[in-house]
């Protein structure tokens, strides 16, 4: 395949690879349980069992 062929490929490939990189923390930080996540019981309990698992609860017995 010639070079010149290619050329135009890598390039559109690069050019749309920016939008990515940029939309890729707003996703991060919504899967991370920011203040950009609605807070719904869903989230809550989420947050809950995340803070059971860093400070465990000693149970009686």
């Amino acid at each position: 395949m010639p070079q010149g062929v290619a050329a135009p490929g890598s390039t559109a490939g690069r050019a749309q690879a920016p939008a990515a990189s940029r939309a890729q923390p707003m996703y991060t930080a919504a899967a991370r349980g920011m203040t950009l996540t609605p807070i719904t019981p869903v989230t809550l309990a989420s947050w809950a069992v995340r803070e059971a698992r860093l400070r465990p609860i000693r149970t009686i017995g």
